[in-house]
Order: C-alpha cells, then sequence, then structure tokens
C-alpha cells in the first residue's frame, strides 16, 4: 500500500486472517510475565491501592462541595451541589479516557455527526456513564458487592505475589557469611556476595530490556501486518530515533532509572528492613576474627561501620563484617547504594504524582474555561 492507503477491514478480522504473528507475540509476552508473575501481581495491587485512593479523592472533592453547600443552603442544595461536583469532576476524566477507547462511543449507539461533534458527544457519554456507575456504587448496595469482588481478586493476587520470580532476591541471594574451612554459605551457588549481587543486577537489566524489547516487537508486528494504516506519524518520530545515538542514550539512562526505581528491592544488596527501616529487628551472621561465626543485628553493626574521615568503607567493598557495599556506607553505616535505589523510587513516584495532578488538574480548568469562557476564562487566568 502507498502513504495515504488504509485497510477498511476491523482490526479483529485483520488479526483472524493472519493470526501467526500475534499468536508467536502473545506466547513470548505469556513467558516473560509468567517469569516475573509475582512481582506484576505485586504491582497490580499497588496500582489497585493508587486507584481506590484516586477514587476516594474524586467523591472526596464532590463531597466536600457538597457538604459546604449543604451547611448553608440545606441538606437538599448540598445533595445537589454533591452530584453537580461529582459530575464535574468525572468530566475531567472523560476526556483521557476516550483517548484510550479504540472505538468511538457516539457511534456505538449510531450518532453520524461531524467529529468535533461527535468528540463532544462521546465525552457525554463516558461522563453520563462514570456518574451512573458511581452513584450506583454509592448510593445502593451493588457496592458492597463490588466490593466483595475487589477483595476477591486482591487476595487471589496477593497469593501470587508469594510466587518466586527470575529477579527475586530468593532465587539469586547475595547475604551470606564466610564459612571457617573457607568460601561462602548462604550465596547464589556459593558465589561471594559481590559476584552474585552483579549477577542479580545483571539478570534483572537482562529481563527489563528484554520485556521493553518484546513490546517493541510488539508494536512492529502491529504497524507490518494490522495496523490500518499504511503510515502514521509516529513512524518518522522513530526512524528518527533510530539514527540518533544521542537520543538512543538519553532513552537507555532513563530506561535504567526507571528499573533502577521499579526493581529497587532486587537491586539493593540488602533489604530496606535491614538497611533503612527495621536495622535493630534483621540478624547478619558473620565470621569472626577467631574463626568463629557471630551473629547480631544490623543496627549494631551500622554502628561499627560507619564512612568517618579515613574509616570510610569505599565503593565496591566489604566492610568488616563481610558486607558487600557497591557504592560504600555513610555516617550512619548503611547502604549508600540501598539509598539510591529507594531513592529513585521515591523521586519517580513523587515526579509521576506531581505531574498527574498537575495535569489533572490543567484537564479541568481548560475545559470548565472553553465550556463556559467570558468570566469564567478571564478569573481562571
Amino acid at each position: 500500500m502507498s502513504m495515504n492507503e488504509t485497510d477498511d477491514r476491523t482490526f479483529r478480522e485483520r488479526v483472524a486472517d493472519n493470526p501467526r504473528p500475534a499468536v508467536i507475540w502473545l506466547a513470548g509476552l505469556t513467558l516473560l510475565v509468567l517469569a516475573e508473575l509475582g512481582r506484576f501481581a505485586a504491582g497490580l495491587l499497588n496500582l489497585g491501592a493508587v486507584s481506590e485512593l484516586g477514587i476516594a479523592a474524586v467523591v472526596g472533592t464532590a463531597r466536600l462541595v457538597g457538604d459546604n453547600v449543604g451547611s448553608t443552603l440545606g441538606s437538599a442544595a448540598g445533595t445537589v451541589a454533591f452530584a453537580v461536583g461529582l459530575v464535574l469532576v468525572l468530566a475531567a476524566l472523560a476526556g483521557p479516557i476516550r483517548s484510550l477507547l479504540p472505538f468511538s462511543p457516539a457511534e456505538a449507539f449510531g450518532y453520524d455527526e461531524p467529529a468535533g461533534r461527535r468528540l463532544l458527544a462521546d465525552r457525554l457519554i463516558i461522563t453520563g456513564a462514570l456518574s451512573g456507575f458511581t452513584l450506583l456504587l454509592i448510593l445502593t448496595p451493588v457496592g458492597d458487592g463490588v466490593d466483595g469482588m475487589i477483595a476477591a481478586v486482591a487476595g487471589g493476587l496477593d497469593s501470587l505475589t508469594d510466587l518466586p520470580t527470575i529477579t527475586s532476591r530468593e532465587l539469586i541471594p547475595n547475604q551470606g557469611h564466610r564459612l571457617p574451612e573457607g568460601g561462602w554459605e548462604g550465596t547464589f551457588l556459593g558465589l561471594s556476595p559481590a559476584v552474585a549481587w552483579f549477577i542479580r543486577v545483571c539478570v534483572v537489566y537482562g529481563y527489563a530490556f528484554l520485556l521493553l524489547y518484546w513490546f517493541w516487537r510488539g508494536y512492529l508486528t502491529y504497524r507490518d501486518h494490522y495496523r490500518e494504516a499504511d503510515w502514521a506519524p509516529i513512524d518518522d518520530t522513530t526512524n528518527r530515533l533510530r539514527g540518533h545515538p544521542w537520543g538512543q542514550a538519553g532513552l537507555v539512562i532513563v530506561i535504567m532509572f526507571v528499573v533502577m526505581a521499579v526493581w529497587a528491592p532486587a537491586l539493593g544488596p540488602v533489604t530496606a528492613e535491614e538497611n533503612l527501616y527495621q536495622p535493630y529487628q534483621n540478624e547478619h551472621t558473620y565470621l569472626n576474627g577467631n574463626g568463629e561465626l557471630e551473629t547480631s543485628v544490623h543496627g549494631t553493626l551500622n554502628i561499627q561501620t560507619r564512612s568517618n574521615g579515613d574509616s570510610n568503607v569505599g565503593p565496591f567493598s566489604y566492610d568488616q563484617y563481610d558486607r558487600w557495599a557497591p557504592f560504600g556506607t555513610n555516617s550512619d553505616g548503611k547502604d549508600l547504594f540501598t539509598f539510591l535505589m529507594y531513592g529513585a523510587r521515591t523521586s519517580l513516584v513523587i515526579g509521576l504524582l506531581a505531574t498527574g495532578l498537575s495535569a489533572g488538574f490543567a484537564l479541568a480548568l481548560a475545559m470548565v474555561t472553553a465550556y463556559y469562557r467570558g468570566l469564567v476564562d478571564l478569573v481562571a487566568v
């Protein structure tokens, strides 16, 4: 086909006519997901918790408006204000949701109008559906049934989080102790903690880049076999990136940072509980100077391994208790690399949250001012 030609078949028809590329890609994705099923299940639980907070924020905002109006004008006015506030908040979410849908709700209802009116109709339909569903959950026993269903799904996902994963600390442990007769105990294949940790880091980044590559292969499969149009603007973007070494280097750095945040528990040489949160409730076994095994809590050992002046535990070294510290220790004797991993996670969460909130407020304000214009637009500016 030429650049301007399109395939009139539906996506389902295109897949049915040539299912082999899609089946191969889905089979590969299934294997990759199964290798990290426990971690993906934990991620879904965290996503559910964040979604719950988002829903609570939506309802809470509308309820706050209703309570303020109700305290002044009466309960009836408060109820109306709550409903109106809820609809306005959900209307702000209708735009992003519409952009994610692969079809037009208005066209599904037989509404055949110009693109601008159809887009407005789509948002009105989505807003109405969200409002009706939300009120159904709040005002009827359906909400209790949905809560029970969500609890059952969460329980099933929680049971999956205990499954071993290819990047888990349990599969490739790096914490152990020397043996009096030589060698190490408790580490992966009896290797030194440094080597075992390095192997786990390589496995984590190897898996992450393989997963991203497979998603890229999925895009190419969709583009070559199932996309409606023979050309799209994203083709030019990807082609320019392929010939831009500095852009590729920047993308790799961003990916490495994101992987660092997502896989922080696996990348750290010690766990967050041992290093950050509960150092006096977790023990470490080590070989003392007399050739005997001794056990002490991490908090006590950290006091003896503080980096201060000439007594630094430097990068890529062990402390006197055979604990591997890739970036050394800080003034409290805690591992700096673990701080870096969890700091990356905190930075990423704060950045995404701030961006999401600002984008949400900007979108809501833009929709209100674009619709009412006039005085509302001037006040917003």
